[in-house]
């Protein structure tokens, strides 16, 4: 593997973690926003 295919690689390694990180920060976001409704109605 030369320089130019190992970069590649690494490009699309790198794109496929970004990725991957803003759909666990999606689904994390959701999840604390159905915390904090239950832990809303829990105080009413």
């Amino acid at each position: 593997m030369d320089d130019k295919e190992l970069m590649i690689c690494l490009m699309k390694k790198c794109f496929e973690l970004e990725k991957e990180v803003e759909n666990e920060k999606i689904a994390s976001d959701y999840w604390f926003r159905e915390w904090e409704k239950l832990r809303n109605e829990q105080k009413q």
